[in-house]
């Protein structure tokens, strides 16, 4: 009996052992857990079917938590774990990895899981009643239908992609229509071979006839030898490789770069990370876009939302991606790609990156040295008038100095006006000209004026005393005399007016100069849209033609010559591209030069195609906004306003360094008012009117003609606005007084 009882007292006391021992392997796998993950805040833990070197791996766990610590409120913990079945796939493996799962996450059990790969789908599937039960489940990157057979619980949540080899097939014919053979390179783990049977079972629904060969399982040595035997008009599709026939494991992204650096024909593949590795590119799944829809699911189901199986995320849709360096590599198409294919690794010449500019520079030089020329030319007859204006001015102050000025005082009570004995030379009426009464000078005041003459008096007040006006005075004779009064309204404590008192100055010489300029200037700015027109026809009418002519010649050559070499050919297309490059540019400036629109369709239509126009031909967004601007406008005015906008576009273009800008028109009752305005590097109006260019004294000429307003605010760092006003009736008035006034004077 004492062998017995010793071994039931030896298993008695070995019982309570064997559980202290648990519990210590326990503790020590919880404490080797990150510090955050035994805090409040959620788990998430993502299980991978391969290695953690795997770029796919890498490239998804990177974006994954990215995602996750932005678009959730408390960024959740974020654990990973590598199953390695690539390595290491076999039943003993499978147990040791689902125990060592289970008792490190025992204590600490995560808040959401996420397999990661077919791979590891299958291992929480067979575990699925002994290793996080119950807990949320997000199937990542396994297909759809797969899923579909199998009866999921209802933890499991899929977000399906779709990752089709046949589309890469498709692109890579496209490129290669003269291919004469298909290889197709698949590995020996479990993961390749399931690629090689679906492979074997989509392939023959390829549209195609060229031949399609298998190189499955070989050892890589070998693989290398096959590819550096191939002709360059083979197609080479690798879909997977994570083990050689030899028992070699490898990253796949690794031992595609070995494949292609002894490849002599191009290789394609349907994932992201193969591109760039040596593939020419693919249909491919990127995982940035897998990340972006797991991260949305993990952040509904850590807000407490209950997600059910039978609720599935829509499908991440692949793209053609494709490496431009290979394309150069193996002299392939580019338009031959599918439309909507990204195209990575780009290397642009600098003729690539600037033709248009240059094209359109060389334009745009042509046209501004005739502008400018034009401007130099009014310049110069702008400085003889000017000059003539200052002689004018010097004859006015000897005038001056001589008696062509007197003072006046107008008494409201008796309606008299007393003046000094100066204006009787200046009037030169035959009766007594310094004593008149107000109602007699207002009669003499030329009718065009009488009105605005009046509103000036109604408008004198207490707190508005002082005024400084000018108008047309009728001699006895007939003739015209130009005045200048500056005076002074004087009231009583109640606010009427007791008299006003003033000087008058004979102006008469001065505004016959001013007519003068205003007429040359008018004339100038009138022959230099003439001119602009003329040339736009030219280039319209003719050098348009003939572009086009040669197009279509180019055009005609291409087909009617079948036998022309590859490089002959692509040579001809680009020469064919750059003349329909060089006749757009003719179009374009032509249409700069006379925009047909301002005839047509009027200002605010203009001004619109013109915002377009500039937003499509240059880095600059421009907003366009127009306010009761609908209405009749002045030809002139019109015009005026255009060529101001188009100046200052293209100032915000060469200086502004801006990348938005906004054109403002509103119209009122009595005028419309133009602002353009951008956020650039602004600059100092001081300095820019002591130096001013061409561009502010063509928009301040063409606003003196139409009697407008410019203002121009701007300040460095702080951007530029650029303020029109054009008043209408003085834009109408002014022309027609000057007319009037020049036969009067005449």
């Amino acid at each position: 009996m004492t062998g017995p009882a010793n071994g039931i007292r030896l298993l008695a006391y070995s019982r309570p052992f064997t559980a202290c021992l648990r519990v210590l392997i326990c503790l020590g796998l919880v404490s080797a857990l990150p510090l955050g993950a035994l805090g409040k805040s959620k788990t998430v833990l993502t299980i991978y079917s391969d290695d953690h070197l795997l770029p796919a791996n890498q490239a998804l766990d990177e974006a994954l938590r990215d995602r996750l610590s932005v678009e959730t409120h408390d960024a959740p913990t974020c654990l990973s774990e590598f199953l390695d079945f690539s390595r290491f796939g076999n039943s003993a493996y499978d147990k040791l990895a689902s125990n060592f799962l289970r008792s490190k996450y025992a204590g600490q059990p995560p808040d959401v899981v996420i397999a990661v790969g077919p791979l590891a789908f299958q291992f929480l599937y067979r575990h699925q009643d002994d290793l996080f039960t119950g807990i949320p489940l997000i199937v990542l990157g396994v297909r759809h239908e797969p899923l579909q057979a199998q009866t999921l619980p209802p933890n499991f949540v899929e977000v399906p992609v779709a990752v089709e080899p046949l589309p890469t097939f498709e692109l890579a014919l496209r490129l290669q229509p003269d291919a004469r053979e298909i290889v197709v390179i698949t590995g020996a783990s479990e993961f390749d071979r399931s690629w090689e049977a679906r492979l074997r079972n989509d392939l023959p629904h390829l549209q195609t006839s060229v031949p399609i060969r298998y190189l499955s399982g070989l050892a890589l040595d070998d693989l290398l030898r096959e590819l550096s035997g191939l002709t360059p008009k083979a197609i080479v599709y690798v879909a997977s490789f994570f083990r050689d026939g030899a028992g070699g494991v490898y990253v796949p992204s690794r031992a595609l770069r070995r494949m292609a650096d002894v490849s002599a024909a191009p290789m394609y593949g349907s994932y992201s990370t193969f591109v760039g590795a040596g593939i020419v590119g693919g249909y491919v799944l990127r995982f940035e876009d897998v990340s972006r829809q797991a991260a949305d699911l993990v952040k509904r189901i850590l807000d407490g939302e209950k997600l059910a199986q039978a609720v599935v995320s829509p499908t991440v849709p692949p793209k053609y991606l494709v490496d431009w360096t290979q394309l150069q590599r193996w002299h392939l198409s580019e338009d031959r790609l599918p439309p909507g294919s990204i195209v990575l690794y780009r290397e642009l010449n600098a003729w690539q990156h600037y033709k248009q500019y240059i094209i359109g520079a060389i334009f745009v030089v042509l046209a501004e040295t005739l502008l400018i020329f034009g401007l130099l030319w009014q310049r110069a007859r702008r400085r003889k008038v000017e000059e003539a204006l200052r002689a004018s001015e010097e004859r006015l102050g000897l005038a001056v100095q001589a008696g062509r000025m007197y003072a006046f005082e107008w008494d409201s009570a008796t309606d008299v006006i007393v003046r000094t004995d100066q204006c009787e030379s200046i009037l030169n009426w035959m009766d007594d000209p310094t004593r008149v009464s107000g109602r007699q000078f207002i009669a003499g005041i030329h009718p065009d004026d009488r009105e605005a003459y009046d509103v000036l008096l109604a408008g004198l007040a207490p707190e508005n005393p002082v005024y400084q006006t000018s108008y047309r005075v009728l001699r006895p004779d007939g003739s015209v005399v130009w005045l200048e009064a500056n005076g002074s309204a004087i009231f009583d404590a109640r606010g009427r007016r007791l008299r006003i008192i003033g000087l008058v100055a004979d102006i008469t010489e001065r505004k016959l100069a001013e007519e003068a300029l205003s007429s040359v200037s008018r004339r100038l700015i009138e022959a230099q849209e003439q001119e602009r027109g003329r040339i736009a026809r030219e280039l319209h009418d003719d050098l348009s033609q003939r572009m086009a002519l040669l197009q279509i010649g180019l055009e005609q050559f291409e087909r009617a010559t079948g036998g022309l070499s590859s490089q002959a050919r692509q040579q001809l297309d680009k020469i064919t591209e750059v003349t329909s490059e060089v006749s757009s540019g003719i179009h374009n400036l032509s249409h700069r030069l006379h925009p047909s629109k301002l005839d047509t369709l009027g200002l605010v239509a203009s001004l619109g195609g013109l915002c377009r126009e500039f937003s499509e031909q240059h880095r600059l967004h421009v907003d366009f906004v127009h306010h009761h601007a609908t209405g009749h406008i002045p030809q002139d005015v019109t015009l005026c306003l255009f060529r101001i906008t188009q100046e200052a576009l293209q100032n915000v273009v060469k200086h502004s360094g801006a990348t938005e800008a906004q054109v403002d028109l509103s119209g009122h009752g009595d005028g419309i008012d133009l602002c353009i305005s951008d956020s650039g590097t602004g600059f100092s109006p001081e300095s820019a009117t002591e130096d001013a260019g061409l561009g502010l004294i063509s928009m301040r000429e063409r606003l003196r003609l139409v009697e407008g307003h410019l203002a121009v605010e701007s300040e460095p760092s702080h951007g530029t606005r650029i303020r029109v006003r054009v008043p209408f009736l003085a834009a109408n008035a002014g022309v027609s007084n000057e007319r009037k006034a020049h036969k009067a004077g005449a």
